[in-house]
This record gives C-alpha cells, sequence and structure tokens, in this order.
C-alpha cells in the first residue's frame, strides 16, 4: 500500500502542477482574447489620431504662405494709409479699424458718409467713441442718430442682424440644441 500511496501523491503534485498551468494558460488565453478585442479599437483611435495631425499638418502648410501674404498686404496698406493722411496717427488708424472689425463681428457694416459737412455743427468730444452711453453725450447722440436715421437708407435699417425672424430661428436652435425646458413644480 505504501508503493500505491506514493504513486497517488506522485499523481496528485503532477495534477495540481497541470492545473495550474492549465489556470495560468486560460488566465494569459483570456488576456490575449481581451486585448484583441479591443485591437480594433485602439488602432481606430490612433489612426484616427494620426490623420487628424496628418490633416492639420497638411492645412498649415497650405494656408501658412496665404497668411502671410495677407498679413504684408495688410501692413503695406496701413503703410501707405498713413503716408498719404499724415493726420492720422496710427494709433487712431489702430482704434478705428478695431471698431470696424467687432462691428463686422456682430453684423453691421459700414455706411460710407457722402457729405462730411452735416456733422460739422456737432461738437463731438475728441473720446466720445469710448464713452458713448454716457448721458452726457446724449445730446451728440440724439443728434448723431437723427442725421444717421435721414443718411441711412431704408433697406440697411430693416435688414439687421436681428430682426424678428432671425430671433425666432435662434431661439429655435437655442431650444432644440439644449434639449426640452423642464418645468418646475
Amino acid at each position: 500500500m505504501t508503493g500505491n500511496q506514493e504513486n497517488h501523491e506522485d499523481e496528485r503534485p503532477k495534477q495540481d502542477n497541470n492545473s495550474i498551468l492549465s489556470s495560468n494558460n486560460n488566465e494569459t488565453t483570456s488576456k490575449h482574447s481581451e486585448f484583441y478585442k479591443k485591437l480594433p479599437l485602439l488602432l481606430f483611435i490612433m489612426a484616427y489620431i494620426s490623420f487628424c495631425c496628418l490633416g492639420a499638418l497638411c492645412l498649415t502648410l497650405l494656408e501658412r504662405p496665404t497668411e502671410r501674404l495677407e498679413r504684408l498686404r495688410l501692413h503695406a496698406s496701413q503703410i501707405n494709409f498713413l503716408r498719404t493722411n499724415p493726420c492720422v496717427s496710427s494709433e487712431e488708424l489702430q482704434k478705428f479699424v478695431s471698431y470696424i472689425v467687432s462691428a463686422t463681428k456682430m453684423g453691421i457694416s459700414m455706411t460710407p458718409i457722402k457729405n462730411i459737412s452735416k456733422y460739422d455743427l456737432l461738437s463731438i468730444p475728441k473720446n466720445w467713441h469710448e464713452n458713448f452711453y454716457l448721458e452726457m453725450n446724449a445730446e451728440v447722440n440724439a443728434q448723431l442718430e437723427s442725421i444717421a436715421r435721414r443718411i441711412l437708407t431704408e433697406e440697411e435699417i430693416n435688414n439687421s442682424s436681428w430682426n424678428f425672424y432671425e430671433s425666432v430661428f435662434f431661439v429655435i436652435t437655442v431650444i432644440t440644441t439644449i434639449g426640452k425646458i423642464k418645468i418646475v413644480s
């Protein structure tokens, strides 16, 4: 019996070793299968990021020369304007252009002034544009508005960026984009 018991004891460790190896093999196989299941997603993400970076590089290489040329044109036209109009300083020109840019961003276009002499009677302070809505400038603002209303065409007054129909469109866009409005009772 001792011989048989030794044989059984020898078999037990072998079975335990085999079961340990098979469990390790199963764990390794399951880890590999999880990795291979996620591999297409990882490859897709890497390809997407690479594609975005490549596209950004191409756009940069294509647009940089055009942007540089436009910057040079702008600088040259600024120099030309300052040379032909020596009474305007570079700072005044910069302020004027910044007002035009901010108005354009709001959808307001500049209307040409055909007869500047209509504005000669107005005593417009030098820093008037900075404090446009102050009460002390109310009289000047009212006079300027009355002159501008006569000069502006009916089409320009009616083609505001915020007319009723565009406002309705904006509200509908906001509501449908954000979602339902929940009323708390």
